[in-house]
């Protein structure tokens, strides 16, 4: 190619560029066929890169469908999300109350310790003076309660409750006037008609007085009937009865 030939093509292009506005592109040509390389660049941007495999076709009608069938499924499936009722998590008042395991065993070993407190309140009143009693119980109402709870549990396996026998007896006399030294509960006066004096070292319930068992606040023989039934407990059992002498007439009964 001649040189004035190449001066007179770059003059033509540049006058092209001046009527296209002055837009700016490259002029370098490619030396192996002389494309021009700005404008290459420009359309490779426009339409993509080239693909480097060289046997890839553009995807076929059969392959648009299906991508197309599977947007629409993915739309189908999203609406149906967005109308489906939510689960809602169930509150504590209705979810349903789960069985602990080892509950049984729990309640066993509850039951046990209960009785080997029973066992050492009761060791207590045996190993102690009715003041003495009197007063750590005074003190400690609680526990009192929670003695007389294991004695009632301890009495369910009884075949024979001597308070029973009690109650029979005293029924047959119905004019007596009786005093139950450590009445518990006061079972005895709630059994019968006659007119009871019922004493504990703690008041369970109104129809009990709290006193020292050596100690009762009656009048020298004012009653007919005196019952200790499982209630000589303490070092100093000998004042109990004689407390009970002191309170019974004449002809009075003392029942243990």
């Amino acid at each position: 190619m001649a040189p004035g030939s190449l001066a007179e093509q770059l003059r033509a292009r540049r006058d092209q560029l001046g009527q296209d506005g002055g837009r700016k592109t490259s002029l370098r040509k490619n030396p192996m066929n002389g494309e021009d390389m700005g404008r290459k660049k420009k359309n490779r941007k426009k339409n993509g890169p080239k693909s480097s495999d060289p046997t890839s076709h553009p995807p076929t009608l059969e392959a648009k469908k299906k991508k197309k069938r599977k947007r629409k499924r993915k739309k189908d499936n999203d609406a149906c999300a967005s109308t489906r009722p939510q689960p809602t998590r169930p509150t504590p008042s209705t979810c349903p109350k789960k069985k602990i395991r080892g509950s049984a065993l729990q309640q066993r070993m509850r039951e046990r310790l209960q009785g080997a407190h029973f066992r050492w309140l009761n060791e207590k009143l045996y190993t102690c003076k009715g003041n003495e009693a009197f007063e750590y119980f005074q003190s400690n109402p609680s526990l009192f309660e929670k003695y007389h709870q294991g004695f009632a549990k301890q009495a369910e396996s009884w075949s024979f409750n001597p308070l029973d026998e009690m109650i029979s007896a005293v029924r047959k006399h119905p004019r007596w006037v009786v005093a139950d030294f450590g009445c518990g509960e006061a079972r005895l006066a709630a059994s019968v008609s006659n007119t009871v004096h019922s004493f504990d070292l703690v008041a369970g319930n109104p129809r009990v007085t709290p006193c020292d068992m050596a100690n009762v606040p009656l009048p020298s023989k004012s009653i007919d009937l005196a019952i200790f039934c499982l209630s000589l407990m303490g070092t100093n059992t000998s004042d109990f009865i004689k407390e009970a002498h002191r309170c019974l007439k004449s002809n009075g009964l003392l029942k243990i």
